[in-house]
Parts: structure tokens; sequence; C-alpha cells
């Protein structure tokens, strides 16, 4: 069976089934591919879904900005923001951050998205679970929240039945396993065992196991450990508190449930590598119950005292990150069919409005024919183009298929000053 589309999105996750209910509002119409359940797996289904602004990268942070814009300006933004409960949410740093707090709040801070710098005194007031320890500054976001992302992730791929009058109607195919992509002047074949999509333009949005469709990106996979633990006082840290000294975060979930962060992590090459609860093999009890340790003893420093509880779990929560902490957004090259929207670096919840707004642009462009210009400012530093040397041999791939073992080229990051510089800023958000 033959079927065509203007654009088929691998990947049925937040970022996957927000860029394709976009492309819907938008006109287009688009094939959501998941070989399982939407929003069941990878990143989506072990996120802890906190939204807010401030980042320490300020390419990251130009993208949450952009974001939270977009939650007020289309119909899919409307039913993402709807998601969230509005609790505020605090970011505890070293001293050594205030300059960088300093300068968000000027540039970011407005009416309708208020961000205050305050201190210790005001911080009780907030949530009276945080330590006491000097040498802290203080940000408070009270139009941050928490939502759901799997909730999110249908209510996105819903929109894709017609998200408004101007909107086509979309296609969601779950359960479909993706075994090649052939790409072409004519756009690219998308390989659903016996059948096939035509596709004009097709967007990877796997998330980490994107690096099995486009090895070439060098993706990583890393865990991110979600410990949830009882805590006799979680409902005085109603608002969520990320602490960057103490390396996690504290997310009332209900009662007295509350999840923090482990820093014990893995990388891999895919995420069928990284150690998983009940796999004996490769995840022996210990491991999880260091990690439960680890995020207990990290919740205590935050709290400025001994948690008293127990670790009822630890969710195996994981993600693909680059080499910068940067997400991958764009087309692989200016004749090229496959866009990408990847790498997320366990931040993919919060961008997902940000992230369908730029491949919305980029792709009507490209399928009404227009030139797209080179991206400017921190768009530039979200192209996939600025890490491949040459970047004609990502224009000019061949075909992509796991099955065979077919991949792009190899590509070598290249050299960056200023704002493009690589560095380890630190990601402790779920």
């Amino acid at each position: 069976m033959h079927l065509e589309f203007d654009v088929g999105v691998i990947g049925a996750g937040i970022i996957g089934a927000t860029v394709a209910a976009a492309l819907c509002e938008g006109g287009l119409r688009t094939a959501l591919i998941d070989r399982g359940s939407c929003g069941a797996a990878g990143a989506t289904s072990y996120s802890g879904g906190l939204v807010r602004l401030y980042d320490p990268d300020p390419v990251r942070m130009a993208l949450a900005a952009h974001s939270l814009g977009c939650m007020r300006a289309s119909r899919h933004g409307l039913a993402f923001d709807a998601a969230l409960r509005r609790t505020g949410a605090v970011y505890r740093a070293a001293l050594t951050e205030s300059q960088s707090l300093q300068a968000a709040v000027e540039q970011y801070a407005r009416p309708d998205y208020p961000m205050l710098l305050i201190n210790d005194q005001q911080l009780d007031q907030i949530n009276t679970r945080t330590s006491d320890a000097p040498g802290y500054v203080n940000l408070f976001e009270p139009r941050a929240g928490i939502g759901d992302p799997r909730q999110a992730t249908r209510s996105m791929a819903a929109l894709l039945a017609g998200a408004g009058p101007t909107a086509c109607s979309g296609l969601l195919l779950e359960h479909a396993e993706v075994t090649a992509i052939e790409t072409g002047p004519d756009g690219a074949h998308i390989h659903l065992g016996t059948s096939r999509l035509h596709c004009r333009v097709v967007v990877v949005a796997a998330g980490a196991w994107a690096a099995r469709l486009l090895p070439a990106l060098a993706l990583q996979t890393r865990s991110i450990p979600l410990a949830r633990m009882t805590c006799v006082e979680a409902a005085a840290a109603a608002v969520p508190v990320i602490d960057t000294v103490a390396g996690t975060y504290a997310i009332a979930l209900g009662g007295h449930v509350i999840q923090a962060g482990s820093q014990l992590r893995h990388a891999a090459a895919f995420p069928e590598q990284l150690p998983m609860p009940g796999d004996s093999s490769r995840a022996p009890e210990p491991l999880l119950v260091r990690q439960g340790e680890d995020a207990m003893r990290r919740l205590s420093q935050l709290q400025g005292r001994p948690v008293q509880g127990t670790v009822l779990d630890v969710l195996p929560g994981f993600d693909g990150y680059t080499a910068d902490g940067r997400p991958l957004v764009g087309f692989l090259g200016a004749d090229s069919p496959v866009f990408v929207a990847t790498g997320m670096n366990g931040l993919g919840f919060k961008l997902a409005p940000g992230i369908a707004d730029i491949a919305l642009g980029q792709i009507r462009k490209r399928l009404l024919g227009q030139a797209l210009q080179d991206p400017q400012g921190w768009h530039a530093l979200l192209s996939p183009l600025r890490q491949a040397a040459p970047a004609a041999a990502l224009a000019h791939a061949p075909a992509l298929s796991p099955s065979s073992g077919a991949a792009l080229p190899a590509v070598h990051r290249t050299a960056s000053v200023a704002l493009t510089r690589a560095q380890a800023y630190a990601v402790v958000q779920p």
C-alpha cells in the first residue's frame, strides 16, 4: 500500500506529537508514526513535566522563552498551556550565577511572565522546605508550571483529526515500525513493513532512538533517574524547587510523595543499552538502591535537613543528548527532505511548542518552494548543520536504513567561539 502525505513525523512523543499538531493546524497533511503507543515510551514516558524559562545556557533559555510565547499563539499551544498547573518554580544557584540570573530577569521578565530574584526570607514564604545555608541566589518564576507529558502528548495527537478551519486531517499510526527511509529529489519514502508512505518532508523526532536513523548526528543516550519517595512534610513543598548546588530538584506529587533526581547516571549509544529496572543482568537491585539513596541525600541537602521518608521507586528516565547540550532542530541541508527535531537533553517537554513553531515555519517555506534563509542568532545554534563538516555531505545523504546498517556520512564537530562554545551547562530539571 502506498500513502501520500506532505509530512511524515517519526516519533509520537511530546516533540513529535506537538510538531505534527502544529503542521496539521498549518494546513499540511501529516502522518505521525510510532513503533509503540503515543506518549508511552522514551523520555516522554518518564518525564517530570516542569515548564519554566530560565536556563544557564542562553540558547536553551531563548528557546524556552520562545516556547512559552507559542503557548498563547495557536490552538495546539493553548491546549498545551491548558495542561499545565501554574504552581510557580524556584531556581536556586550558587552566587557565581547571580549575574546570569539578573541578566535573564532584565531580558525576559514581563507583566504576564514575571521573574523575581528573592532572598531567603521571601523563599521561606513560598517553600518552607529549602536549605537556609548561605551562598545561594534564588529566582522565582510565579508562572512556571507542572504538566503531564503523556496527557499532553495524547492531546496533541487528538488535534491531528482537525486543528482548526484551515487544518488538514492527519493520521496517527501506532505500533508501526519504520524499517527504512529512502530520500530522493521528490521527498522521502518511509517504509513500514509491507506499506510505505511517500512524504515531501520527513521529520525525525524519535528522541534518543533518532541515533539509529541518523547516526551522523552523534547523539548519546543518557539516563535521567527519577526517584519517588515518601516525605512526611512533602505537602509543604508544593512549589517545585531546583537546586543546582545539591544537583537535584523537588516536586511534590501529592499527599506525602515527592520526586527528586539522582546524579548516578549512565550513558550509552542507544536506550536499550541502559540499565533498566527488572533487568537483573544490567540493573541489579543495588544500583536502584544507590540511585534512590543518592536522590534522598541530595534532597536532604536541598531541604537543609534529613528527609524523613522512604524511596518508593526509581523511574528509568532517559533522553538523547548532544555534545553542546543544545537541541538539533532543522533540515539536514538545503535540498534535503529530512528535518530533525531531537537531542532535547532532558528538556523536551517545556521546549515542545517552540520546536513545533520552528518546524512549521521552515517546513511550510520548503513546501511552498520559498528559499530558506540561513538561521540567524540563536536559531542558527539549533541547526544540525552547526556540527557538520561538510554540510554538503548531509544534504546529499544516501538512503537511511536501520535494517541494512546504512547511515549518513560521519560528521565532525567544528570549533566554536563565544555563544557557540560547548559548555557543561547543568541540567537538573526533569
